[in-house]
Order: C-alpha cells, then sequence, then structure tokens
C-alpha cells in the first residue's frame, strides 16, 4: 500500500452539502415529510458519524467537539446529544450513509471471510479476577478485490459459521456490484455457498476438505472444483485459480482494526451492526 492511501486515512474532511446546498438539501428533506420536519441536513449528521467513528467520541463529547467547531467556523450550532444519536441511527437504518459505487460494467473478484470483535473490552485483571468472559462478536465481510473497498458485511454472535453468513453477504454485494468470481477459505465449503455463487452466474473459489467427494451431490458447482483440485493437487490449483488474491480480505480486516480497533462499544448483535455499519462506510470513504 502506497505511503499517500496511508495519509489520506488521516484525513477528515468535514464538508457539509458536498453535492448540493446545505439550504436545498433541507428543503429536499422536509418535502412531503410528516410531523415536525428537519432541522439539520443528513450530510452534518454524516460528518458527525465521521468524527465519532474516527476520533472515537461518545455522543456527549461527540456534541460538545461539534458545537465548538461550529462555533470556529463562525455559525452557531444547537444540536443536543439525544437527536445526533437518533439522526445518526436513523441515517444508518434508513441507509442514507455514502455507499461503494463501483463503475458501471465492471465485474468484481470478490473475496470473503470473518473475524471476532470484542464486546466486552475488559483488562485482563478485571477477567481474572472477576471471572470475566471476553465476550465477542462475528464480522463477516466481503471486499473487492482491486480497491479493498468492503462491499458487504453482516454482524452475528460467536456460534454463526461463515457459510450460513454468505447468502447475506452475497446478496448485498450482488446488489452493487457485478460479481465474477468469489475466493474464501475452507469455511464456505458447502452446497449454499457454491450454489448461491452458481445462481447469480459467480465462480466459486472455495478451498474444498481434502477428503470431499467428486459426485456432484446438489451442487456441481463444487463438485467441479473438487475434481480440479484432485486432478491438479491443491498448490497446483491455487496457482491456476489465483487463490492469493484472496489475502485482499485479511489485508482490508488488518486495515478495519487498525482504525477502529479490535473491539466494539455496543453490547447486543443488534447494536454491533448497526455500530460496524458506520465503520464500514466510513472506512469506504477513507480507502
Amino acid at each position: 500500500m502506497s505511503d499517500d492511501k496511508l495519509v489520506k486515512r488521516g484525513e477528515l474532511v468535514l464538508l457539509i452539502g458536498e453535492e448540493e446546498a446545505p439550504e436545498e438539501e433541507l428543503k429536499r428533506m422536509n418535502r412531503g415529510k410528516v410531523g415536525r420536519p428537519f432541522t439539520y441536513v443528513d450530510s452534518l449528521i454524516w460528518t458527525l458519524v465521521m468524527l465519532r467513528v474516527c476520533l472515537r467520541l461518545p455522543y456527549r463529547q461527540l456534541t460538545g467537539f461539534a458545537r465548538r467547531l461550529a462555533r470556529i467556523l463562525g455559525f452557531r450550532l444547537t444540536i443536543d446529544p439525544s437527536t445526533v444519536y437518533r439522526r445518526i441511527r436513523r441515517l444508518a437504518e434508513g441507509r442514507g450513509l455514502p455507499d461503494v459505487r463501483v463503475e458501471p460494467g465492471r465485474r468484481v473478484v470478490a473475496s470473503v471471510d470473518s473475524t471476532g470483535l470484542k464486546v466486552g473490552n475488559y483488562g485482563e485483571w478485571m477477567r481474572h479476577k472477576w471471572k470475566k468472559r471476553r465476550g465477542f462478536v462475528k464480522l463477516h465481510i466481503m471486499v473487492d478485490i482491486e480497491t479493498k473497498r468492503i462491499l458487504s458485511f453482516e454482524v452475528t454472535d460467536e456460534s454463526t459459521s461463515d457459510s450460513r453468513a454468505f447468502p447475506s453477504l452475497l446478496k448485498q454485494a450482488a446488489s452493487k456490484a457485478q460479481i465474477e468470481e468469489v475466493l474464501g477459505d475452507g469455511g464456505y465449503d458447502a452446497r449454499s455457498c457454491f450454489n448461491g455463487c452458481a445462481k447469480l452466474g459467480a465462480k466459486p473459489l472455495f478451498r474444498v476438505r481434502k477428503n470431499a467427494s467428486t459426485r456432484a451431490r446438489g451442487s456441481p458447482s463444487r463438485a467441479e472444483v473438487v475434481r480440479q483440485v484432485r486432478k491438479h493437487g491443491l498448490r497446483v490449483w491455487k496457482r491456476m485459480v489465483g487463490f492469493g488474491r484472496r489475502w485482499a480480505v485479511e489485508t482490508a480486516i488488518g486495515s478495519f482494526k487498525a482504525m477502529f480497533g479490535e473491539s466494539v462499544m455496543a453490547r447486543t448483535v443488534e447494536a454491533a451492526q448497526l455500530e460496524v455499519g458506520l465503520k464500514v462506510a466510513v472506512y469506504n470513504r477513507l480507502c
């Protein structure tokens, strides 16, 4: 990775109303709205999202930071912490966050994997003294191997297998780009994963088990991969299909944890899904 990309990750571009004037954006948001009209534009809320995620600020500190920054910039901001929380939640749940943009017509090669994020960020002494268990949630992601941007993600409890979360990841990614190939480790060696890719016209390239059967058994695409591995050997097969490209997702996971840490502040899977969604949006913006 070039130094320029690393430097870009340190840039917090706080632009309110990049694509349209704030007055026009507010007028568009309130058009046809039932109830009390909006006071703050979504672009302002997105700016607060970036501040919260990158600086890891709780909502009260975030509000104070935003008010002081607004005063420095020459205008008054009277937003309160509860409004910040509600608007950020609305922005995330309503799919109002900036999304990945893929060039029209470009066929994407995707890589998929999962990792754990700590829920209870207790210190070692607390865990030893009070027998506090280190809780985890599991983050499943699919990335574009060319841009390293996250195409889709899912947050589950730690007992959910990779193959079980895969259909949701594939569906999200397919709604944004045309998937040509999908690379994954042995955790995705399941008929549902192979058949899901084949249904969308994507080539599944998952590492299969050593004792995998060459019979189709409901998944012709999996049987084809098994036959190729049996014929050429696993090492040669990896070189033939370019399996080493799968490491793009490992790079993305490492970058994600380096930027946002290895834990989440949320205590439930639902809240962790919301929190990770904000982090993914910021990560894709800074990539």
